[in-house]
């Protein structure tokens, strides 16, 4: 998938025209987890190679059974990305193994807090390869998410996981997130949906 270009370089190579308003600075993070050696860095969406990699990852995302285990319709994996790309503010992180295959993926889009008059982000996908799963993948992508959310002024992250994702609620948990409540009277927020298409 990768050719010309190393991991590294492209991270510094890449800019991001979505995001370039916000100053989005080209970043980069290589750590050793618990037994991958990753790289994460944000996507170019307007490349026509980082958009293709979006669809497939999250293809591989809906076919899983955390994601629907449903592939996406054909369309939808061929111009995702490009269509993330026309959303303001839209992020998108990859990680790379040692041999630069995508091994996970983030997606995040911006939202707004009326209850303190700021802007948020909202994590609308995290995926990690089952074979790198276990490994702290997905702390070291929420972590270039979090650093630009914060350049950005946002008051908050916020994410859905599943009910019975056990091993992604405790991943969350320890990376700082908390089921939302105003009053522990009220109960916790429950994420509902009503489908229009």
């Amino acid at each position: 998938m990768m050719t010309s270009l190393t991991c590294r370089a492209r991270a510094k190579h890449h800019t991001n025209r979505g995001c370039a308003k916000s100053r989005l600075r080209r970043r980069a993070l290589t750590t050793p987890s618990a037994t991958k050696h990753v790289t994460c860095r944000f996507l170019d969406l307007s490349s026509d190679e980082d958009c293709t990699m979006v669809g497939a990852l999250l293809n591989e995302y809906a076919s899983d059974a955390m994601g629907g285990a449903t592939p996406l319709a054909p369309d939808v994996v061929r111009t995702v990305g490009a269509k993330l790309n026309e959303v303001p503010g839209a992020m998108s992180v990859a990680a790379f193994d040692e041999n630069c295959v995508p091994v996970g993926l983030c997606n995040s889009l911006m939202g707004f807090s009326t209850f303190k008059a700021l802007p948020l982000c909202n994590i609308h996908d995290v995926y990690v390869k089952p074979s790198h799963r276990g490994c702290g993948i997905a702390p070291q992508m929420l972590k270039l998410i979090e650093e630009e959310a914060r350049a950005r002024g946002c008051c908050k992250l916020t994410l859905e996981v599943l009910s019975n994702n056990e091993s992604a609620k405790t991943s969350y948990e320890k990376y700082g997130f908390q089921a939302y409540e105003l009053d522990p009277d009220a109960g916790q927020a429950l994420f509902w949906e009503k489908a229009l298409r």
